[in-house]
């Protein structure tokens, strides 16, 4: 199950280095969540959190406001199903990134 992930990861990083490439910061942006998702996957909370924050913020400078959403949900998931530690570290890389008030718990 691995090597799936593995390969996963080097299409989806094919992808965004030709979306970012051609500035499509939208495309982008899905790609980043869905990194995000793999890194879940895989319990690597931390990574995941990186590049939700990253996702969300892209979407909301695209102003698509129902997908920054959708991915504050994903990143709230993910948030909940780390260790104590890692939440800490995941609000705090929230509020770093300035996308303002933390999300509510029952996201």
């Amino acid at each position: 199950m691995q090597g799936d992930y593995a390969a996963a990861e080097e299409w989806y990083r094919k992808s965004l280095a030709i979306e970012e490439k051609q500035g499509n910061e939208h495309g982008a942006a899905i790609t980043y969540g869905q990194l995000g998702i793999l890194a879940s996957l895989q319990s690597d909370f931390l990574e995941s959190g990186r590049w939700m924050i990253k996702c969300v913020l892209a979407f909301v400078r695209a102003r698509d406001a129902h997908s920054a959403n959708r991915n504050t949900k994903n990143f709230m998931v993910f948030y909940n199903n780390a260790p104590p530690a890692d939440q800490s570290k995941l609000k705090a890389m929230w509020e770093e990134a300035g996308l303002g008030e933390f999300p509510s718990q029952a996201a």
